[in-house]
């Protein structure tokens, strides 16, 4: 099963961790991408806003969502 979306501390589990990390830079309406956070940028529009947030979400469906091993 392939790893959806979000899987940002790259553990291969997409999880609370995950959303965490994504939530700590998501610090405005809309924040601009640089190469600190560009993985954040689940949407590749050059902002991270939430629709990026709601991207993951999509995708977190229970606690641990395992990726392909």
């Amino acid at each position: 099963k392939p790893l959806l979306a979000g899987d940002f501390d790259s553990s291969n589990v997409l999880n609370i961790q995950d959303l965490s990390l994504l939530l700590a830079q998501y610090t405005t309406l809309k924040v601009l991408v640089n190469d600190q956070n560009r993985k954040f940028d689940v949407d590749i529009n050059g902002k991270i806003t939430i629709d990026d947030v709601g991207l993951v979400l999509t995708n977190y469906t229970a606690l641990n969502i395992p990726g392909e091993n």
